[in-house]
């Protein structure tokens, strides 16, 4: 009886372990639902790329343009013609000013006149430096002639000048080749130029100089090379520096002039002519020219 007891109790606690493996396989199903263990999951899938990121090269890129750029304008030196007294002090220092004349008339000033004078003597002084104010070629040189005594004349051609000059000059009238009825005997031939040039240029004349220059026809000048130094020769009434310029054809007048004087030659006669009444060399004002605005 004893032994059947213990084996009915063995077979219950087999009965009971196995009831409960049931029992918990039942709750695990029923926790679970059927129809997401049937369905694969969707992922949002980032890719990274394991590469390492270079800069992007610098691209130099020649580009050839389609139109040809107009060269640029080169810069033209223009200096004071009084060495130590800048061109903007010019003007404190006109003794005579610009007053030009009628076409074809030789009224006696047709420049300016620039004077250094003593604060305390009240009078023009001799003696302070003159210098080109552009680069040229000397075509007059005169030694102690009426009107302008010791004097230098030089010539520029137009497209050498500062591109402000070139602008204000194309403003202007151009030269009348011998169109003016002068109010002065000339000699014969002397509105016959030796060749006809119609090439412009500007003339700069530096008059009244205290001795006669050292340069010859021919020679080239530098903006800022000495030409001498102010002085009373010709008709000057005080020392003074006086300028002239005028834009005219080259190639028609060289050497020397003078018209007042018994000593002046049929050549210097006939330079003269040409230079003050003419029409050919049509006269400007150098304060117009000085104080241009830049176009470099």
């Amino acid at each position: 009886m004893f032994i059947m007891i213990n084996q009915y109790n063995s077979r219950m606690k087999i009965f009971a372990f196995l009831f409960n493996i049931l029992l918990l396989l039942l709750v695990g199903c029923l926790s679970n639902d059927p129809l997401e263990e049937n369905i694969s999951p969707t992922f949002e899938i980032t890719k990274t790329l394991n590469i390492e990121e270079k800069p992007s090269p610098t691209i130099t890129q020649t580009v050839v343009p389609t139109n040809t750029p107009e060269p640029k304008a080169i810069e033209i030196d223009v200096c004071s013609p009084l060495v130590n007294y800048p061109i903007e002090n010019l003007v404190n220092m006109i003794s005579n000013p610009f007053l030009p004349p009628k076409p074809g008339s030789d009224d006696p000033h047709q420049g300016v006149d620039f004077s250094v004078v003593d604060p305390d003597l009240r009078m023009a002084l001799k003696g302070a430096a003159v210098q080109a104010i552009l680069a040229g070629e000397v075509v007059m040189v005169m030694d102690d002639r009426f009107p302008y005594g010791h004097a230098i004349l030089v010539e520029t051609p137009f497209q050498k000048l500062p591109v402000s000059w070139m602008e204000k000059l194309e403003t202007q009238t151009k030269p009348d080749l011998f169109g003016a009825n002068p109010s002065l005997t000339c000699p014969a031939g002397w509105d016959q130029p030796d060749q006809e040039n119609m090439d412009l240029s500007l003339y700069i004349l530096y008059a009244h100089l205290d001795t006669a220059t050292t340069y010859t026809l021919g020679d080239q000048v530098d903006c800022g090379d000495g030409l001498g130094s102010i002085g009373d020769s010709g008709n000057a009434l005080a020392p003074h520096l006086h300028i002239e310029m005028r834009y005219g054809y080259s190639s028609g007048i060289k050497g020397s002039m003078a018209h007042y004087t018994v000593s002046a030659d049929q050549q210097e006669m006939s330079n003269y002519c040409r230079w003050r009444v003419s029409g050919w060399y049509r006269i400007i004002d150098p304060m117009d020219l000085f104080f241009t605005n830049p176009g470099s």
